[in-house]
Parts: structure tokens; sequence; C-alpha cells
């Protein structure tokens, strides 16, 4: 939740630094271990109301027959300090048979100094935040995430392994209000997002936080022990639910959209509509469909000029493939930008063909997933998407005759997932993808067992997999992954030791991205942290990491690789992260040479990067990175500089921009093959990267927001070699040009509206444009000047997605 560092660094601010960091050096060594038997919950009697309290922010008479929970503690940066009673916050639950209410009041001497920024929902903000966490099942396990901002906005999510996954959405009610006595905030949440089992008598696990900005502070109602990774395990109690039903969960999200596409002259209206549904087959089942897909809103992806092995991945922009899909995310199988991507073929033009068109994506037909959790506490996801043929458009050059050709057939993608919780902090996982296509196609199936096992006192965890993979079909091969792993996870020392195994045919591209293969490697790693501010400092993490691996078949050394690492947060909330990283003995690139029994050998290297980070709270923050690596040959070496500052106009007005250059002399890598020839080369290349972001949000509904990015590489070859097979480089007569400048400019501007829970209206323009030259060119503006010529393809779209619960459309007829 931090994110903060130094500008205007003066001689003093760095004694402090380096006082703080010897006296916390060279204290003694200890850890303490926390019997999880030891922890004291509290407990808040919920209250039935038959008159339910206006959503005002404000506590109405109804309030008055609600028991108090108080006597909050600090979980952060002093983590179990008291309290003051003029910051302290009151909480009060009540319920009825439809939704669940809840009220808190914030202590505050200095109410006109509360952070209240606006943001858009599930945006970190600039203000103090209070937040419920409610595990329904009461099993310290996994709890849905209700949080509100000074400012009135929503925040909402799940609290999953220890980690906030805010690509959930509920639909839920809040307002707030500040006053003399600092603020207050109402929730009303529905029973139907809630999960809890059907019980005449209730018990829930449940905690509360709030966050004072100004401070950066964090208090829990229960007590949260920071030398434990297991924020739910602290979870209190929350009693007096009694005779509450689970509803109908059945939910409508039927959308309508209009396109307008403009690009070379050509205008395009495209009319889409259809509906997403989420129905609740049980109190722990959920169903999620969407039918006739539209994903035209997603934000532009940041494409780069790729030289590496890989291909480059992106996240997902999708909301079907953002929410609820924790029980698919187990171990790395399924990366789901696989769905609707692009075709699994390219376009194969004969002598007398010319590519005239050529999809570059798939489209869905519809996709579905069912995900829940029984009472013995396993977890079951099942998804399922089906995507359209892909074909490309070919014109015969001397007839003029178009042809289509397939590129993709019909495609359906099957997940299953298994995950069975042991206690109260382990599972036992296990995951198969299955994509099908016609037999003359590649088709998969690909499966894996997974554990994470951690020992009751939450001290040792023990982790790892068994991944097997079968490609059929078009191709025939078998795989498998296995990874081992032991982490020491609690106290001030931490250490771990893993191995990975990886075979050559080892291949989950269907639904997975595979990477790296046909290797193994191991593992160690040690951290010191400090558990409580100390010196001059609220946070420090010292780290050290070796990694040692080699190739399979053939056997060949890869890697040795060291790294040193500091993690800093000083008392005026800077932030300093810096990293040495060193390959004493070199390293063979196994995967650039594009052949696996061959690779490219690079000299011994050290790359070090420091980052700073001014405090965000004030008007003007500043980001600021130096990146550099040199190595054991002539002229050879590389340096990054990253410069991003930030603005806070208003509490409605943010600005950030950013902007940087990545500089890389006598590179070394693969360009091109022959038929006969692996050829490689010495390289020059010259990357800029330039944004601005900005937002200004109307009220907690309405934001307006701008993205623009420009982005231009030039790679220029200084010379051309053979790949010999030692990895080294030989004479050759190869000397075809490989130099190369992608140019690629992006804008989006949108205006979006929650004109009420769960319903909103979009609106974006987009424009971008991209030229890939097969020349060097290095002229930053000259770049900028070319791809502004280009002709530039101009979208408007419109999107209503409005928000229906069957519960409240039955009651209309």
């Amino acid at each position: 939740m931090w994110k903060n560092c130094i500008i205007g660094v003066t001689f003093a601010d760095m004694r402090y630094w380096l006082l703080s960091l010897f006296c916390i050096y060279f204290s003694p060594l200890w850890s303490q271990q926390v019997s999880p038997e030891s922890v004291v919950r509290k407990t808040l009697q919920a209250v039935r109301t038959q008159d339910a309290p206006q959503i005002d922010g404000m506590a109405d008479v109804q309030w008055e027959a609600a028991p108090v929970g108080s006597g909050f503690v600090e979980r952060d940066p002093v983590n179990g300090a008291p309290v003051s009673a003029d910051m302290d916050t009151e909480v009060q639950v009540m319920y009825d048979d439809v939704f669940v209410y809840i009220y808190a009041l914030m202590h505050d001497p200095e109410p006109q100094n509360i952070m209240r920024q606006l943001s858009e929902r599930d945006e970190e903000p600039n203000a103090d935040v209070f937040t419920v966490y409610i595990n329904g099942f009461n099993d310290f396990q996994q709890s849905l995430v209700f949080g509100v901002t000074a400012a009135g906005v929503q925040i909402d999510g799940k609290w999953i392994d220890n980690q906030l996954d805010l690509r959930w959405n509920a639909v839920w009610w809040s307002a707030i209000e500040i006053h003399e006595q600092g603020w207050s905030v109402e929730l009303r949440i529905p029973l139907a997002e809630l999960r809890f089992p059907k019980r005449d008598l209730q018990t829930w696990g449940i905690n509360f936080e709030r966050q004072i900005r100004r401070i950066r502070t964090y208090h829990t109602w229960n007590f949260v022990d920071n030398n434990i990774e297991n924020f739910s395990y602290f979870d209190g109690q929350l009693t007096g639910l009694q005779n509450i039903q689970t509803p109908l969960r059945l939910f409508f999200y039927p959308y309508a959209s209009l396109y307008h596409n403009r690009f070379a002259g050509q205008n395009e209206w495209v009319p889409q509509g259809g509906m997403d549904i989420k129905y609740g087959i049980s109190d722990a089942f959920t169903l999620d469909a969407t039918l006739i897909p539209d994903f035209g809103q997603a934000a532009f992806d940041p494409v780069i000029y790729n030289l590496g092995p890989f291909e480059q991945q992106f996240q997902e922009q999708r909301p079907f493939f953002q929410e609820g899909v924790e029980l698919f995310e187990k171990g790395d199988l399924f990366y789901s930008r696989r769905i609707g991507g692009p075709p699994i073929t390219t376009p194969r033009p004969d002598a007398y063909q010319e590519v005239q068109y050529a999809p570059s994506h798939t489209e869905l037909i519809n996709a579905v997933k069912i995900s829940g959790r029984t009472r013995n506490k396993l977890g079951i996801g099942v998804m399922n998407a089906l995507a359209r043929p892909a074909h490309a458009v070919l014109i015969d050059t001397i007839s003029g005759v178009t042809v289509q050709q397939e590129l993709q057939p019909l495609t359906n993608f099957n997940i299953l997932s298994l995950d069975k919780r042991i206690g109260s902090n382990s599972s036992v996982s296990f995951m198969n993808t299955h994509t099908l296509r016609n037999p003359e196609y590649r088709n998969s199936n690909v499966s894996g067992v997974y554990w994470d096992l951690v020992n009751a006192a939450n001290r040792w965890r023990f982790y790892g997999n068994v991944e097997w993979s079968h490609v059929y079909g078009a191709q025939q091969k078998d795989g498998t992954e296995i990874i081992g792993g032991v982490n020491k996870i609690d106290g001030n020392h931490r250490y771990g030791l893993s191995y990975v195994r990886r075979g050559l045919a080892y291949d989950i591209d269907d639904l997975g991205f595979t990477g790296a293969n046909n290797y193994h490697a191991y593992y160690g790693s040690y951290s010191y942290r400090i558990l409580q501010p100390r010196g001059g400092l609220n946070s420090m993490r010292l780290t050290g990491n070796l990694a040692y691996s080699r190739r399979n078949v053939p056997s060949l050394f890869e890697d040795f690789a060291v790294d040193f690492g500091a993690y800093l947060t000083n008392r005026r909330f800077h932030t300093l992260i810096a990293n040495l990283y060193l390959k004493p003995l070199g390293h063979n690139h196994l995967y650039d040479a594009r052949q696996w029994d061959r690779h490219i050998a690079h000299p011994a290297s050290a790359r070090t990067r420091v980052w700073l980070s001014t405090d965000y709270s004030r008007f003007f923050a500043l980001d600021f990175t130096v990146s550099g690596q040199i190595f054991d040959e002539d002229k050879r070496g590389w340096y990054a500089v990253n410069v991003s500052p930030r603005f806070r106009f208003n509490n409605h007005w943010w600005l950030v921009a950013g902007a940087e250059v990545d500089q890389m002399f006598y590179d070394r890598g693969f360009a091109t093959r022959t038929q006969d020839e692996i050829i490689v080369g010495r390289r020059n290349r010259l990357t800029w990267t330039k944004f601005i972001n900005t937002q200004y949000s109307i009220d907690n509904t309405k934001i307006v927001s701008l993205n623009l990015r420009h982005y231009t590489s030039a790679v220029e070859y200084i010379d051309l070699w053979r790949l010999s097979e030692d990895g080294g480089m030989a004479a050759t007569d190869f000397n075809e040009n490989q130099d190369g400048t992608l140019n690629i400019w992006n804008l989006d501007v949108r205006f979006s509206w929650w004109f009420s829970p769960g319903s909103q209206l979009t609106f974006l323009y987009r424009s971008n444009a991209n030229i890939f030259l097969n020349a060097s060119e290095t002229a930053y503006f000259q770049n900028l000047r070319e791809v502004w010529e280009q002709p530039q393809r101009h979208s408007i779209s419109l999107r209503l997605i409005y928000f229906l619960d069957y519960n409240r459309v039955r009651n209309w007829f």
C-alpha cells in the first residue's frame, strides 16, 4: 500500500539514512515466534433491525440499539501500539432479511486535515479509508473486502492468500460525512453479495481497518501481528446473526454499445449488444456467463519492440477474465490472453498471392465459469470458452480473385481447478486445461498438482508442484515441470531454498505461457526486515539471493547470479529501493538462438538499479530511477533513466507524466537465420518512452481520464556474425540489413459515469498509429513526426451497462 520516496536529498538526509542503516544492521539478531493459539479475538454483536437506517453517513436513531466495537490497535508502522481516544474508531453492525448495515465513526481532532482526494473506484487513493473484511465461513482463509474513502469512493475486492485482489466487484451502497468529530461512513451490503453457510445461528469472521493517510498509519479493530504472514488469521468474530437466508443470487448485466471507427478515410459503424449473467447456484457456488462478449473498450496494451525469444506478455484487461478467477490461478497454466488472442497460425500465401487481411485476434462466441467452495473447504472452478474460426483474406495478384484461408478452426478452451484447503493456512490443488481444435491443428491437455503447506505456527512454508503437458494432433509431445521449495516466513530473518526442473518438451502455450524450458535451477534467498520502526526508518528489508541454472539436454552451464537489495522507507515517507545484480561467470543464453540445442554466450556482468520516490500525498511528488550494466567486454554496456513527476492539483485533479531513455551499446543477440546459419549481431539500441496520465473526478461517480503514450525504439546492427557451436561468433558472408525502428502512438480519452450501483455509462475516444522502418532512426522528434504523419486509427465508442437484480425486478410486475 506504499509507494513513496526521496526528492531534494540533502547531506543531512543522507547522514540520516546511513545512521539508521548502521544502527539496524548491528542490532541484535532475533525473531519472535507467535503461536496462533495465542490470538485474542474480539467479539461484536450484530442486531436485527426492523427499520432500515438511511444511508447518508450519519448515525440515525436506529444505531442506538447496536453494540459498539472500539479500541483499535495500530497495525503499521508501530505494530501493536494502542490508538489514542481522540483517534479511535467506533463500529456497529445491523442486519435484516436483505442487507447488512455497517456504521463507523472515525474520530479525528483535525477534521479539516482529513485527506479526501477523489479517485476512480478501486484505485489506491490519497485519502483516508475505512475497510471491512467479512468472512462468512469464519475459516481465516478468504474475506470479501468493502472499503470507502473519505471522498466517498468505493473499493471492493477479495482478500486471498494474504493479498488484496481488487478485480472482484460487488453492488452495494455507501455514504460518508465529514463533521467536527472526524468523519463517518455507512455501508449497506446485500446479503446476496456475501457468502455464508446455511445455519440458523451465524458467526462470521470480521475485521475493520482504518487508514489515516496524512500520517500513514493503519489501525485494525482486532490486532494483526505483522510477524505472521496471514492477515485473515486475526479476524475477530461477528455474532448475533440469526435466521438469515441466502437470497436468490441472479444478476443480469445487459449492455449496448456503438462504435464508430475511422481509418484511411474509411468509416465504419458497429452496433453491439449482449449480456453478462451472474447466478448463485448455491450459498457458495456462482455461475458467470458472458453472452456475445464485447471487449472493445479494454485499455491499450503497452507494445514494445521485442527482440527476445519469447512473446510479450500483457495484463488482462477484460472484466470477465479478471473477476472471480483466483481458483484458475493456482498454477501457471492459465494465461487468459490466449482466449480471444491471435490465431494459432499465420497466413500462408503462395507465390502469386498477397495478404489482403489477417485478423489480429479471434472472436469469442461465449464464455462461462463456475466457481465456489464446499463446506469441507474444497474449491471447485470450471471455465469454458468458445472461439469462432478465424480466416485471412488472400488476393491473387494476377487474376485479382480473393480467397479465404483458415488460420484457426472453431476452438474450445476448458479449465478445471480443485483446491482443497487444509486447516487455516495450507492447500493442495489440481489444475487441468484442455484446448480442443480439429485434429489437423494443435491440441493440448495440461495438468498440474500443487501444494502450499504452512505449519501451525505460521513459521515454515513448503510449496511445490508437478505439471505434465500433452500436445497432440498436428504436433505430438509430452513434457513435465517439477518445483519444490521451503521458506521461513516469520520473524526478522527469513530465508528459503527452491528447485525447478522443466523438460525439453514442456509446452503449455495453448492456455498458458511456457517461456523457458529444458533447464533446471537452484535458488537460495535471505532477507532481514524490521517489524517495527527503528531509528529513522518506518520499514526496511535487506535481501540476498543466489541462483544457479543449467540446460538439461545437452547439459550446459546457463547462469550463476548473485543479487543484493535494500528496500527502505523513512519517517518522511520517502522510499529507496536499490539492487546490485552480479553474473561473475558469464551467461549462456539458452533461448536467444531460437534452437533448443544452441546458445549465445555472454561475458560476466554487473547490473544495478536505484529507485527513489517521494511522498505521494504532497502536491508534487517524483519517482526517479537510474539503472546500468557493465560487461567484461570492450564497449559493451547499458543504462536507463526514468523520471516521473506527479501533481495533485486538488482533490479532483491529478496528473502523472513520465519519460524514460534506455540505451544499449554493443549488445549481442539473435538477428535472423538462413537455411544453414544462425545469424547474430552486435547492435546499439535506443528506446524512448513517454507518457501522460491524468484524471479529473467530477465527483465520486464521474471521472474523465486521458492516457497518452509514445514509444519509439531504434536498433542498429554494427556487424553480423554466424553463431558458432560454442556460443561465440564466427565470420559470415551474410550482410542483409537487420536494422529497425518501431514507433507507436496511443491516446485514450474516457468519460465514465457510475449512474447507479452496478450500472455504468462509458464514452471512449481512442487514437493510435504505428510504423515500422527497416532502418535505425534515433532522432526522437523525427520519430514523433513520422508516426504522427501515419494514417491515424480513430475510434469513438459509447457503452451502457445496466445492473438488474432479479429480486428487485420481479417486484416490478
